[in-house]
């Protein structure tokens, strides 16, 4: 993976993560960020943008100097990798809830010296789902943190996160773009608006480019991912353009769709992350995700008008 991916979005370029990503970087550089840090998981507005630009800020070696990691010391390129040995990432396994194997295993990694020699970050998803076992394993840890270590919690309904864990870890909420910071984005980003337009067209139909190479199809999805977080922001807030009403199914009122994006989104970056880490076949992966939208928007026309 490149160090310097400008195509990819980032914590500081769009636009409503700026002032979040301000306090982040500030608090650190005034030694005042807390070691444990919570969020919401929301893909749709940008979380997973902001946790892999959190945790590669961490680590970088030139932090301290920068208001984002540099792409370019040893610890950044460890990162980009995926090997870097003092970065941590616990996972339930889907469908299961957080256990606390996982979260022991990880703890003891935690007090091990950092073999960088800088910071060590561990992220823990879903800490919504943990069971109580895991939950108090966790908890220790956070009473007494090791020193230059930083804990990065998600949660999909932090108010069900365990009160002993929240009295914890210190909260930050994601912003949701106005529309005027959704426009200036999508400018800024990408060149051929009718062209992304009639991507996620395509895909709100069930359909995507069968016959295109591989790089193209990679274009392709990327484009549908930004319409696709774009269109979303917009029905939550109920801030649709003439062009994006007319792309979505007419059964379904704008609320009643973004249901239906949020999830869409949310499988969409988990399908990226499918096919960069197990070399799937991307077409294959693309098709089952038209079918499962075109479900989604059948069942929610099913309740609608049953």
């Amino acid at each position: 993976m490149s160090a310097n991916n400008d195509a990819q979005p980032t914590a500081t370029n769009m636009p409503w993560l700026r002032p979040l990503w301000q306090q982040l970087v500030s608090g650190y550089q005034q030694q005042r960020l807390p070691h444990a840090l919570a969020f919401s998981d929301s893909p749709e507005v940008g979380s997973e943008v902001l946790r892999a630009k959190l945790q590669q800020f961490l680590l970088c070696d030139t932090r301290l100097q920068r208001q984002q990691a540099c792409g370019e010391c040893k610890s950044c390129k460890l990162y980009l990798a995926g090997n870097h040995p003092d970065f941590i990432e616990v996972v339930a396994e889907e469908g299961k809830q957080l256990g606390i194997d996982a979260i022991r295993q990880a703890m003891t990694q935690v007090q091990k010296t950092a073999a960088q020699g800088g910071n060590k970050v561990i992220t823990v998803m879903a800490i919504d789902h943990m069971t109580v076992q895991a939950a108090n394993a966790l908890l220790k840890t956070l009473e007494e943190p090791p020193n230059n270590t930083y804990f990065c919690l998600f949660a999909k309904q932090y108010s069900q996160v365990l009160p002993t864990i929240r009295s914890r870890s210190t909260f930050y909420t994601l912003p949701l773009p106005s529309y005027q910071q959704r426009r200036a984005w999508q400018a800024e980003h990408q060149q051929d608006q009718a062209g992304i337009q009639v991507s996620l067209g395509q895909l709100l139909r069930g359909e995507f480019p069968k016959e295109s190479d591989a790089p193209q199809l990679a274009i392709w999805f990327e484009q549908v991912l930004v319409e696709l977080q774009m269109l979303y922001v917009a029905c939550l807030s109920d801030q649709l353009s003439a062009e994006q009403t007319a792309m979505l199914p007419k059964s379904l009122a704008p609320a009643q769709a973004a249901d239906i994006l949020a999830a869409a989104y949310r499988r969409g970056i988990e399908i990226r992350a499918l096919a960069k880490q197990s070399g799937l076949n991307l077409s294959l992966l693309l098709q089952a995700w038209c079918s499962e939208l075109l479900m989604q928007v059948y069942r929610k026309r099913d309740v609608l008008t049953g």
